[in-house]
């Protein structure tokens, strides 16, 4: 028993290590001051943290993201597209 609990902990704990964090990107979403998606956290909180209020959101993204860290993800297919928020 302790074995299985050992591993479901160590399970949990390598998902939450690897797991990008989801930031707020600066800005507030209007046309006259858009989000500024500059980083892969911040994607990550596009993604993520969607919810109704970003349906009607503007955005500017302001750097090349490498989301290539995160190729092991969705079963290797890596990074969702943000297509799939939207």
């Amino acid at each position: 028993m302790l074995k299985k609990l050992f591993l479901v902990v160590i399970f949990l704990l390598s998902n939450n290590l690897f797991a990008q964090t989801p930031v707020q990107p600066t800005g507030s979403g209007t046309s006259i001051d858009p989000y500024l998606i500059s980083s892969l956290d911040n994607l990550a909180w596009l993604q993520y943290a969607a919810n109704s209020t970003k349906w009607n959101a503007y955005y500017k993204q302001t750097a090349n993201i490498d989301a290539s860290s995160t190729s092991a993800w969705n079963t290797s297919a890596g990074f969702s597209p943000i297509g799939n928020c939207f």
